[in-house]
């Protein structure tokens, strides 16, 4: 959905949807090893949740 706000062509949608889901994974992973209290599940998602909301952020100030 984040990339869908962020693109409207369907090969670009499949490639920002790709970072955007490595970007999470990455990011999850090294905020679980940093905190150990975090799960890496919950960290993963609370980044996916980060991202979603910067490109509904993005999508606004462009008039989208």
């Amino acid at each position: 959905a984040a990339a869908r706000l962020v693109t409207a062509r369907l090969p670009a949608m499949v490639a920002v949807a790709g970072v955007f889901g490595a970007l999470a994974g990455a990011a999850g992973a090294l905020a679980s090893t940093r905190f150990a209290e975090i799960p890496t599940g919950a960290a993963v998602v609370l980044m996916g949740l980060l991202i979603f909301g910067a490109a509904v952020l993005v999508a606004r100030a462009r008039g989208a």
